[in-house]
């Protein structure tokens, strides 16, 4: 059900932002940016932070710490950001955004409460990218280094996908789906239902015709 997106988070398309081939999106590029403040809700990026974003998606977790002793950094991007004056910033804003949302993608979570399942267990307090990288070092014997190069979305797929083996979590499948379509059709039925009535109660009830009208009056 769900092997597209797996395939897409396991092997993602080339994608290039301002003339430079990003790296496949991963924990120190989602850290990275967070750290520097660019928000995924925010869609109105200044150009100075889209180039900053950039220049870190095209580089590993290493060169990407390395840039904070780079005294010449700014100088760097603004003869960077001068070279590109002809670019169309909104469309490469909207292709980095494309590329971002694609490297984080993640399977879907049921929502559906099954039979016998206990109460909801305490959410955890620790932000989720050190969990992510906890089971990555941990289970799948990643290094340190290593670990924040690790794609993103494949990251939170093997993560889902180990938990869901052990109890965890249930991730979205075909009886998921059935169950939704089921319930979207009763909940068509029954607003069409209620349309209707409103409908008769709107509609006067029919007056007295001419010939019932004289028919009473010969009776009398």
């Amino acid at each position: 059900m769900h092997e597209a997106a797996f395939a897409r988070a396991a092997l993602p398309a080339p994608c290039q932002v301002l003339g430079m081939m990003l790296r496949r999106y991963s924990l120190g590029h989602e850290l990275w940016l967070q750290r520097g403040g660019f928000s995924e809700a925010d869609t109105t990026h200044s150009n100075a932070a889209l180039l900053n974003a950039v220049l870190i998606c095209c580089q590993g977790w290493e060169q990407t710490r390395a840039m904070d002793a780079d005294r010449l950094l700014r100088f760097k991007l603004f003869v960077w950001q001068h070279r590109l004056r002809r670019v169309d910033w909104e469309h490469e804003s909207k292709a980095f955004e494309s590329y971002r949302e694609q490297g984080s993608i993640e399977f879907p979570l049921s929502d559906i409460v099954r039979p016998g399942s206990g109460p909801a267990a305490r959410p955890p307090g620790a932000p989720f990218l050190l969990r992510l990288h906890q089971f990555l070092t941990i289970r799948l014997h990643q290094g340190e280094v290593e670990a924040w190069d690790y794609p993103l979305g494949l990251a939170k797929m093997q993560w889902a996908a180990y938990w869901e083996e052990e109890g965890g979590l249930q991730i979205y499948n075909f009886q998921d789906a059935e169950h939704d379509a089921f319930v979207a059709t009763c909940e068509a039925e029954e607003r069409a239902a209620a349309e209707t009535v409103k409908a008769e109660i709107r509609t006067p009830a029919p007056g007295p015709t001419a010939d019932s009208e004289r028919e009473g009056g010969a009776r009398a």
